[in-house]
């Protein structure tokens, strides 16, 4: 039961990101995160209807996939 529960939490950690690259990435990036009584959702700041609350388990890895698309887009 405790592997389970060690596993789950190294699945759902995020990657390791450069500080520096990092902190110009999140001012082009459209999504942010928003705190909530009930936890954590992914926002857009270009669209006020984008709401996203994935499950904890899969957070972060879904927060780190729309910031990749997003700054892409913006990319091109």
């Amino acid at each position: 039961m405790v592997s389970y529960g060690l596993n789950a939490f190294l699945e759902s950690k995020p990657s390791s990101k450069n500080a520096r690259v990092y902190k110009t990435v999140q001012e082009y990036s459209p999504f942010y995160i928003d705190k909530r009584f009930g936890g954590l959702q992914i926002m857009n700041k270009e669209d006020s209807s984008f709401k996203e609350k994935p499950n904890n388990m899969t957070f972060f890895k879904e927060f780190e996939r729309l910031e990749k698309s997003g700054v892409k887009s913006i990319l091109n």
